[in-house]
């Protein structure tokens, strides 16, 4: 995808975030406006303090079994083969600007934050939790806090190509 198209690709995606819907490929009309408040409302800022009080409640079960795959393919193709196959909870690391929500991604800048954003309803989550950003700007080193921000069920609503897809899906 081309630069310019990447830049009209995330403003109009944004607009169907505000607007709650959008038009897939089949012509139906998909309404997303509940899931989107939702992810928006449910969408968390963890302080470094709060991450390390969570970690010491957390009674880690080693009964459960965690396997890896290392595959050629976008966040976004990852996901979408995922919940293809059955995964019902998919959760998606998101190597994030602390300073910009969205990254660059209304420039057409092309890494992962800004290809998740243009295809998703995860730009409005990351402006709820607007202080994450604030506390990363206003410090005056390169490094930043271990602070981190969850949003629940977030909605995928592209292809890395840009093209809707006919039914969106869900990743944490």
């Amino acid at each position: 995808m081309q630069k310019t198209l990447r830049k009209i690709t995330a403003k109009e995606t944004l607009e169907i975030t505000e607007q709650g819907f959008y038009i897939n490929t089949k012509e139906e009309r998909i309404d997303i406006s509940e899931i989107q408040k939702a992810a928006v409302s449910g969408t968390k800022f963890y302080d470094t303090k709060e991450l390390d009080d969570l970690l010491d409640k957390t009674n880690i079960n080693s009964n459960n079994e965690t396997s890896f795959e290392v595959v050629e393919e976008t966040t976004i193709s990852s996901i979408q083969r995922l919940t293809s196959l059955g995964f019902l909870n998919p959760m998606c690391l998101n190597f994030a600007s602390a300073k910009n929500p969205g990254g660059g991604f209304f420039n057409g800048a092309q890494a992962q934050e800004e290809s998740i954003a243009r295809s998703s309803g995860l730009y409005p989550c990351q402006l709820s939790a607007i202080e994450f950003y604030e506390t990363h700007k206003a410090m005056k080193s390169c490094t930043y806090t271990d602070g981190m921000i969850y949003s629940p069920k977030v909605l995928v609503i592209r292809k890395d190509s840009g093209e809707f897809l006919t039914y969106p899906f869900l990743v944490q």
